[in-house]
């Protein structure tokens, strides 16, 4: 378990210094091409395209992490529900155990008793 939280860790760091990268080349950009004294509607052009490509980065970040965790919350659940199930049938032999068992000492007593 700890090997695969840890390769998740290094993934996330991995996506999250894309985002940054992503995100650092758009401020350099801009700069850039504020500097450069570009009309605004090229600017907003520009930048339109930046915001679309860290958010296409972002989407497929979640659309990579739902195909990994999907199984797994599938198998998750299904060990959850047959976890429920088994809790259930336990409570249900105890219940039937102290039946028995309070059934024994009625019996036990009314034996003494004769």
């Amino acid at each position: 378990r700890q090997q695969i939280e840890d390769e998740q860790v290094s993934e996330y760091n991995g996506i999250s210094m894309d985002l940054e990268s992503a995100a650092a080349d758009f401020a350099d950009q801009i700069k850039q091409v504020l500097s450069m004294g570009i009309e605004w509607p090229q600017v907003a052009r520009i930048s339109e395209l930046a915001v679309s490509n860290i958010q296409q980065l972002a989407v497929d970040f979640l659309q990579n992490q739902e195909a990994c965790c999907g199984p797994a919350v599938e198998e998750f659940e299904a060990q959850n529900a047959r976890a429920a199930a088994s809790k259930a049938a336990i409570c249900e032999a105890r219940r039937h155990v102290r039946r028995h068992e309070q059934a024994f000492a009625q019996a036990a007593r009314r034996f003494t008793e004769v």
